[in-house]
């Protein structure tokens, strides 16, 4: 797939016109009809054209790959890495009792799971039902025995004001990666209660 790169190609993408008389039509080819009248074949336009190359190009291009003349496949590699592309956020929940009933968190690995794809890790979210009192909750995330975090997040005594902590720059967990989530520390006059996180990443660095 590549721009149109001919002598009469101009440099510049003209300003679409206005929409013509028949919006939504088809083609048709030239001829003649039943009675032997000439039938005008549809001429199709430069923003027609254009449309139809600038599509396909974004397509591609939005995917991280080159034009390259020749190439056939390059639209259906776009398609695959797009369509491999998205969010891929992890939930978990610590200090909740079977009913989910908000309870006291405490020191502990409160999940784990396999990673079933490569992630690219861009944040954290976390809310706490109820706050710690004389020190904060402290939480991390591990990957194979590694936490994700420069400077851990946390919840702050009394307030419950949440910290989000510093995740490492260009984290990409590999597909296979045991994560694990573990509560670090937790208020000592009243532990804090209920506490929601999810882990924010992409299959992909799109």
């Amino acid at each position: 797939m590549h721009r149109i790169d001919g002598g009469t190609a101009v440099e510049v993408l003209p300003v679409a016109a206005p929409d013509g008389p028949k919006v939504g039509g088809f083609f048709r080819n030239c001829g003649v009809d039943g009675g032997g009248n000439p039938i005008s074949g549809t001429i199709p336009d430069q923003d027609f054209f254009n449309g139809l190359q600038e599509t396909i190009a974004h397509a591609i291009e939005t995917a991280g790959l080159a034009l390259e003349k020749g190439n056939y496949s390059l639209l259906t590699q776009a398609i695959q890495a797009l369509s491999a592309s998205g969010a891929y956020d992890i939930p978990v929940n610590a200090g909740f009792g079977a009913d989910y009933t908000a309870e006291d968190l405490s020191i502990a690995v409160v999940s784990t799971m396999v990673l079933s794809r490569n992630i690219v890790v861009t944040g954290i979210v976390a809310k706490l039902d109820t706050a710690p009192t004389g020190s904060g909750v402290v939480f991390d995330i591990k990957a194979d025995g590694v936490s994700v975090f420069d400077a851990l997040p946390s919840f702050a005594a009394d307030t419950g004001n949440f910290d989000p902590g510093t995740v490492k720059p260009a984290l990409t967990l590999v597909a296979g990666a045991i994560l694990s989530f573990e509560v670090t520390a937790v208020g000592v006059t009243t532990p804090g209660k209920g506490l929601r996180l999810g882990l924010k990443g992409r299959t992909n660095a799109l």
